[in-house]
């Protein structure tokens, strides 16, 4: 009787928190239609959009397009506000399709409308989204100086709820950085606030992100009771964002506790819905586990495919030139502010010029006007030389990005030749390794390790000829040992034919060796026995 009575229960308020929903939606549509000035119509666009947002993510994207080419239209009539609001929804919009540079550029064009009109409230949820931006580009650090700067604005107009979201989102940072004595630091903060406020949305956001934090800190039960609670929630309030998120984060419970079919299942079920309504992010991460769930269940061939599928996913949201164009718009903007800026300073300093070329000499007049010239290039050269050094500290965090990309082909292209389990998965490990480029040192030392572990007898074999092998004969038997050919060989480390052709005739010379006898079938026999 008790379990009847529960059923009903449950029941009765999945179908009371879906009637809500139908009826926020109801009333959002209605006020859409009836809108009868533009300021009333625009309005109801934008409410319906940032509420289709976390329920119907096509429907959303119909709304906001909508809403954009509207007050474009309209914007005489309607002003630089509506259309900063417009664009902010865009950003969010395109952040969440994993589009991050046109997220960005809608988000500066909305930071400059909004700072034209003093409105503080919208800056500090511009400098929020840009925030997140950069943590979905795991630029922690400029991430968390875009958060405090929401922050720091939030509370100089008291905006509580504001400020709770943002302590969320610093924790997530903390979270991803590991450091979790912070990241619950700042959770609690935000639940504290949020429960002062009795907001049971935002207070639910924290328990998604305290999930995660539970299972990283060994407890599992309860991110697992948690994590049903969380899913339970979002199919009723219909938030399909939350419900992918809590999915993927279900799958990574089961995943710990070495359920991998279980996991795999909330992994297919995160997938389909994060495919249907276009969460680039939610489709990547999904793709990421799911290639870890077939390894851990032997199956590397799937494995090895949709890791593939990951990787293209990854590498079309994670770039470089996605990086590099990310921080052109953030300059432009920044260069954009202080051209505004000193052409009303110069317009204020022009005015005194004149002044004083009324009571004072022609010659004092030309030194003013020299002195504020030195002042104006000297700003531009600290300006160029503050850039510069930026950049050249970018380019050099991405080059070290790639060697450590290129040390994870190597590592991968070994591993894939090392499991292949016939002749067909082999020649497609070793079409992997004639892909690489082994150019460095470094390439060569970790290529070198790697093939070590694949063939661990074969550099005592080198040694016990009695023979010294220079470095470029090493290098040209390891890759002779992988059976590639001296066209193949050259593409891979850099050099023309002619110089592995040479390396290879000193080769058989030093072992005294005619042209048909294989060199690596000689050394693997025993050379000099």
């Amino acid at each position: 009787m008790k379990q009847i009575l529960l059923l009903i229960f449950v029941l009765f308020n999945y179908f009371s928190f879906s009637q809500e929903a139908d009826s926020t939606l109801e009333c959002l549509e209605e006020a859409l239609k009836t809108a009868t000035s533009d300021t009333s119509k625009i309005k109801a666009m934008l409410n319906l959009g940032e509420y289709e947002l976390d329920h119907n993510f096509s429907k959303a994207e119909d709304v906001i397009n909508g809403a954009y080419a509207f007050v474009q239209d309209k914007k005489t009539v309607l002003g630089q506000n509506y259309e900063a609001l417009v664009l902010v929804e865009l950003g969010v919009l395109k952040r969440r399709k994993g589009k991050h540079t046109e997220a960005l550029s809608h988000y500066l064009k909305a930071l400059g409308l909004f700072e034209k009109e003093k409105d503080s409230a919208n800056i500090a949820d511009v400098y929020h989204n840009i925030g997140m931006i950069y943590k979905y580009e795991k630029e922690y650090s400029k991430s968390m100086e875009y958060f405090r700067e929401s922050i720091k604005v939030n509370e100089s107009i008291n905006n509580e709820i504001g400020v709770g979201i943002t302590f969320m989102l610093i924790g997530s940072n903390y979270k991803s950085l590991r450091q979790y004595d912070s990241t619950e630091w700042y959770y609690n903060k935000s639940k504290k606030i949020f429960t002062v406020l009795n907001d049971t949305k935002n207070f639910q956001r924290v328990n998604n992100h305290l999930v995660i934090l539970y299972l990283r800190t060994g407890r599992d039960a309860l991110a697992l009771q948690l994590s049903k609670d969380n899913t339970s929630y979002s199919k009723e309030k219909g938030e399909t964002l939350n419900l992918v998120s809590n999915y993927l984060t279900t799958s990574n419970i089961y995943y710990k506790s070495k359920m991998y079919r279980e996991a795999g299942r909330f992994v297919d079920s995160a997938l389909r819905l994060a495919k249907k309504e276009g969460f680039k992010h939610k489709v990547t991460e999904g793709y990421g586990k799911k290639s870890k769930l077939w390894s851990k269940l032997k199956n590397y061939k799937s494995a090895y495919i949709t890791h593939k599928i990951y990787k293209k996913y990854s590498d079309s949201i994670h770039n470089t030139n996605n990086v590099k164009k990310i921080q052109e718009l953030e300059l432009k903007y920044v260069f954009e502010k202080e051209k505004l800026k000193d052409s009303l300073q110069f317009s204020q300093e022009k005015r005194e010029i004149q002044l004083v070329a009324d009571s004072e000499s022609s010659k004092k007049t030309l030194y003013f006007i020299l002195l504020i010239t030195t002042l104006l290039l000297s700003a531009i050269i600290a300006f160029l030389v503050k850039r510069d050094f930026k950049y050249k500290k970018r380019l050099l965090e991405l080059e070290n990005k790639t060697l450590l990309e290129e040390k994870e082909q190597i590592t991968l292209a070994f591993e894939n030749l090392k499991n292949s389990a016939n002749e067909e998965e082999r020649v497609k490990a070793k079409q992997d390794i004639l892909k690489l480029k082994i150019l460095t040192e470094d390439d060569w030392n970790h290529f070198k390790n790697k093939f070590e572990l694949l063939y661990p007898n074969f550099f005592n074999l080198l040694y016990m000829s009695g023979f010294q092998f220079t470095k470029s004969e090493t290098r040209f038997l390891i890759l002779k040992k992988l059976d590639l050919e001296t066209k193949e060989i050259a593409n891979m480390t850099g050099v023309s034919n002619d110089s592995v052709l040479k390396t290879q005739y000193r080769l058989r010379k030093k072992l005294d060796l005619s042209k048909t006898t294989d060199i690596i079938n000689y050394i693997e026999q025993g050379v000099g026995r």
